[in-house]
């Protein structure tokens, strides 16, 4: 997570729109992928208003009672089907 916030915050400042992106309220979410203590730290200590699930909330949430995976690894029937959105629907602003 490290990495990434000090590119943004790097880009931001060679185009000259922040110059210190972390003291402009920025609001940094990730999913459970970053949920460890070192990025926990480093948000802290950068004063940076983050929001990261840790690994276990769906198991404390009852809105994903019915969202258990089987053994297989596979998630059960009834979740619904994602719509997929092939890459020809999406800009690209190559101005960034």
């Amino acid at each position: 997570m490290q990495p990434v916030i000090e590119a943004i915050k790097d880009k931001y400042q060679r185009l000259g729109l922040s110059d210190n992106v972390y003291k402009d309220n920025i609001i940094v979410t990730a999913d459970t992928g970053f949920a460890n203590e070192a990025n926990m730290k480093y948000l802290y200590e950068k004063n940076i208003n983050g929001y990261i699930h840790d690994n276990k909330f769906r198991s404390r949430d009852p809105k994903f009672k019915d969202h258990k995976i089987n053994h297989d690894g596979v998630k059960n029937k009834t979740r619904r089907q994602c719509k997929k959105i092939p890459a020809t629907e999406f800009d690209f602003d190559r101005l960034i």
